[in-house]
């Protein structure tokens, strides 16, 4: 899925800060709410479209205390629990990514996790051809079986741990090498 994008420009009022709390935001969103019911009640299809509207840039004036991963990753949470109540046509979530493949691919995710974390504190301090490796043994262990198939992945992790402890790759020219 691509990156979280709001609707509306971002007002002066966010929640957290100056005089404006979350309870007043929240407030504000149950008001809006409030006129999008009254506007159905009258069944005015005009100001009903527009206190829908305004009731989304309500919310989205919340969500603006928080950064992009924190809402991009409730907003998958949503996506999936509404998935399992079937809410969603067939094909629906096909056209609509559920993954950004590009910044938080699900294959590098352990829950609040992401392997991109793990390596980094795993491999701080180590030399430039050392942490690589090490790297990408923890790449591939991390991965295995959730990318693609899990024996290949092990291969590939098997491979650079063995250039890491004896210098020389596992494999090399279609043959196994000898330590």
């Amino acid at each position: 899925m691509k990156r979280f994008e709001f609707n509306f420009p971002r007002t002066r009022f966010v929640p957290g800060e100056g005089d404006t709390t979350r309870r007043g935001q929240a407030d504000q969103i149950t008001q809006e709410a409030a006129e999008a019911f009254s506007a159905a009640e009258k069944d005015n299809e005009q100001a009903y479209i527009i206190e829908l509207l305004d009731c989304i840039q309500a919310c989205e004036t919340a969500l603006r205390e928080f950064d992009e991963d924190t809402i991009r990753t409730a907003q998958l949470k949503v996506i999936g629990k509404n998935q399992v109540r079937g809410y969603y046509e067939d094909g629906a979530l096909e056209a609509h990514v559920t993954v950004d493949e590009v910044e938080h691919p699900a294959h590098y995710n352990q829950g609040e996790v992401e392997a991109i974390q793990i390596i980094n504190e795993v491999t701080a301090g180590l030399n430039g051809f050392d942490g690589y490796c090490l790297g990408n043994v923890l790449k591939y262990s991390l991965r295995a079986g959730k990318k693609g198939d899990l024996e290949i992945d092990l291969e590939k992790a098997n491979n650079y741990a063995h250039k890491l402890v004896y210098g020389l790759w596992r494999w090399q020219h279609g043959q196994e090498t000898q330590d």
